[in-house]
């Protein structure tokens, strides 16, 4: 696997297979530790009590590692108690230096290597082909800022929709005289996918749980978008699966819209359904709320 796809497998593995293991169980505690460092080392904005949390997870990580499996530290093991004494004092949130985006570029590389029939001086070959995709992007005046991609979609008459007495009041003004608006089922900005259906972080409630609000409509606006957006109720945190169980709102009409800007966390989440009927949801990072 991928390391994109690896991160997303430890995310979720709680969700999928949480139901047939038991709270007790020494191979899943060590797993949840491991979701809880994996989940802090991808946050690019921690408070600083985060150094000590990480601290106690590693130590405890690495010495029931040791237990179960009986086996020796490994160098990344070691490597692991470096980030809270050097990493974090020095460079901030570990989130903001992976490398990641690097692998992808370096995908790009590969993929050109592998269409090149010659096998002579290939390092030469995908130098001058990255120059010349270099000079298009100049020629073209393409931005380095990613673009603003919208998806097909379908034209809405936002006055006709049954919620738009509710989330009329919060839309931004001045709204355009034709409320006829197209709305697609997938956009992208900065670099981020954003599609109908998924979850977005828009607040808190009383006991200070983030608020997951289900994507229902997308508009643009001011070109950035703008979410119309039906909330959930945070039922509780699981610690078992790591995830947050939410339930729908569906005794009272309260959909309302919200930009791009006010987002407390700008990256989309999914709901998956567990075994026993819950809809759960697990973040990918830190919420700092």
């Amino acid at each position: 696997m991928t390391g994109c796809e690896m991160l997303t497998f430890i995310r979720l593995f709680g969700v999928f297979f949480g139901d047939l293991v038991r709270d007790d169980n020494e191979y899943w505690l060590l797993y949840t530790l491991l979701h809880e460092i994996v989940l802090i080392c991808n946050s690019k904005c921690v408070p600083l009590y985060v150094t000590s949390v990480l601290e106690v997870l590693v130590k405890e990580h690495r010495a029931l590692y040791m237990k179960l499996t009986s086996k020796q530290l490994k160098p990344k093991h070691h490597f692991l108690t470096h980030y809270n004494r050097r990493l974090f004092s020095l460079l901030g949130p570990l989130g903001s230096l992976s490398t990641v985006r690097n692998e992808a570029k370096y995908k790009l590389v590969k993929n050109v290597a592998n269409v090149c029939c010659s096998r002579r001086n290939l390092a030469l070959t995908v130098a001058v082909k990255h120059q010349l995709a270099l000079c298009y992007r100049f020629k073209c005046a393409q931005s380095v800022r990613p673009p603003f991609v919208v998806g097909p979609g379908t034209v809405v008459n936002l006055q006709r929709h049954d919620q738009f007495a509710v989330f009329s009041a919060t839309l931004p003004g001045p709204m355009p005289d034709n409320l006829s608006q197209f709305s697609p089922r997938w956009l992208e900005y900065l670099s981020t996918t954003y599609k109908v259906g998924l979850f977005l972080v828009t607040g808190t409630d009383d006991s200070k749980c983030p608020e997951f609000s289900r994507i229902e409509l997308m508009l643009t606006f001011d070109n950035e978008p703008l979410f119309i957006c039906s909330p959930n109720h945070t039922l509780r945190f699981d610690g078992h699966v790591k995830a947050y169980v939410i339930k729908q709102m569906h005794y009272e009409p309260n959909w309302f819209s919200t930009k791009h800007r006010h987002l407390i966390d700008p990256f989309p989440l999914s709901a998956y359904r567990t075994a026993n009927g819950n809809t759960v949801i697990s973040p990918r990072h830190i919420l700092i709320l």
